[in-house]
């Protein structure tokens, strides 16, 4: 199967200890991987085990590189749910489940994390507290170095070199959030009040008392959809919300810290920074081309 037709893998949910604010949360890390070139298509570290972090990573790849053809992902309850599978059809994917107890399928991605493990994630554990968006800062400079390095399995070829997509498969951002809306049911109160997840939200007295289907984004709760027979009533915001997306929890630790993981880091960050810098040194408006010729 050519990985250049559009064949991504999702590398299964790992774990790692993070500190934020002087307290440990048990991150999730996902990525996925293009097929043929092994470019790494997204990777972010999420907060909270509940989280919805099979479906944001997947977006957030899909905005960056267009859908993907197929998408090849293992037997677990996410990647078998409802909601996940009505989103891949919505967006013209076709998913592809590997075999059960065959884990050479997994053998590409189980090696990126055990590299990642060792280049990357034993470094971070060595940091003092850091939010988690800089933690994924890091990680999006770490990906850099990772993606010019020289690939064993691809003839000592680069990862970003490899990778050349064949069709770019783009989707607007409504189309792609749409797709992903989770949904439940609920009856709109006499004073037409919806709770939802602790959140208050109204709408409109002539719904009073009946039942509808709220869609909504996982990632946040500030507002909600709500759909009756197929066709979409109202958009209701928040007027009382006492948690954005679910809380996670979080447990009091003391442990020592690096220096030299700190430089380390520093280092990853630089070496973007000049990346990107040669890359818009390398860019000539047409203006400046004509006034040279």
């Amino acid at each position: 199967m050519d990985g250049r037709e559009g064949h991504w893998r999702d590398v299964p949910v790992a774990e790692a200890s993070l500190l934020t604010a002087c307290r440990q949360h048990t991150s999730k890390w996902v990525c996925w991987i293009d097929d043929h070139s092994r470019l790494v298509l997204d990777l972010q570290a999420f907060p909270d085990e509940r989280f919805p972090v099979i479906e944001a990573s997947l977006k957030r790849a899909i905005l960056k590189h267009g859908r993907p053809r197929r998408i090849l992902v293992d037997n677990g309850k996410v990647y078998s749910g409802h909601s996940f599978t009505l989103a891949c059809s919505q967006l013209g994917i076709h998913k592809i489940h590997s075999a059960p107890y065959h884990p050479q399928s997994k053998g590409k991605v189980e090696k990126f994390f055990q590299f990642l493990r060792r280049n990357f994630l034993n470094e971070i554990e060595n940091l003092p507290p850091m939010p988690f968006e800089r933690l994924n800062r890091l990680a999006g400079a770490w990906l850099d170095i990772y993606h010019d390095r020289p690939h064993k399995s691809l003839d000592e070829a680069p990862p970003r070199q490899r990778y050349q997509p064949r069709l770019h498969r783009p989707v607007s951002l409504q189309v792609l959030e749409e797709s992903f809306w989770q949904w439940d049911v609920r009856t709109i109160s006499p004073q037409g009040r919806i709770e939802f997840h602790k959140g208050h939200y109204f709408v409109d007295l002539s719904l009073a008392n009946q039942k509808v289907i709220v869609r909504y984004d996982p990632c946040d709760l500030s507002r909600i959809i709500l759909w009756r027979d197929g066709q979409k009533l109202v958009e209701a915001t928040a007027t009382q919300l006492v948690h954005k997306t679910k809380p996670r929890r979080d447990l009091p630790i003391s442990r020592k810290y690096s220096d030299a993981a700190e430089r380390f880091m520093q280092s990853l960050e630089k070496a973007q920074r000049e990346r990107i810098q040669r890359e818009v040194n390398l860019i000539q408006l047409p203006d400046e081309e004509a006034d040279a010729s």
